[in-house]
């Protein structure tokens, strides 16, 4: 079939309901970049549809579909003590909390200053898979296979500036 009579049509499925993503365009091939998931809750349920149609010289036409998903990577987020708040992507949750997220996809993780039990305050003051530049927010790659990241709390330490009075 000639290049001419190849038709494709993507279209990017979420949660119940599709959206349009590329085409019609024709021809031999199809040049995409796959989205990144609109969010964490949508890293189950999104993926791409290719639709490809081929028309022969008498009007016959035939559609293959293909899907194309995402590699699905669970990745479990813990505190040291168990209990704390972290919040990924804009999603917060109390740890240990696992999550399902796309091989290479951006993970944002904020550790919020807390009170613990006794009402202290508490902060990120490093993480198991080594020290970081700002413990308190840092982004990661999904790395390819099932990984836990463990932030560990400590007390904060608070800075008292001496009081200026003027005369």
């Amino acid at each position: 079939v000639p290049s001419a009579r190849l038709s494709w049509t993507v279209l990017l499925h979420h949660n119940t309901h599709t959206h349009p993503y590329a085409g019609p365009g024709s021809g031999n091939s199809l040049m995409i970049t796959a989205p990144p998931p609109e969010d964490l809750a949508a890293t189950t349920t999104s993926y791409l549809e290719v639709r490809l149609t081929a028309t022969d010289s008498q009007g016959l036409a035939s559609t293959t579909t293909r899907e194309l998903r995402p590699t699905l990577v669970n990745i479990t987020f813990d505190t040291v003590p168990n209990g704390r708040t972290l919040v990924v992507n804009n999603v917060t949750f109390t740890a240990p909390k696992t999550v399902v997220s796309w091989e290479n996809y951006a993970l944002t993780i904020d550790s919020p200053a807390q009170r613990d039990g006794t009402g202290n305050w508490v902060v990120v003051t490093g993480w198991a898979d080594g020290p970081v530049a700002t413990p308190a927010r840092r982004t990661i790659p999904t790395p390819p296979s099932a990984t836990t990241y463990t932030a560990a709390f400590g007390p904060a330490r608070v800075w008292f500036l001496p009081r200026i009075t003027q005369p």
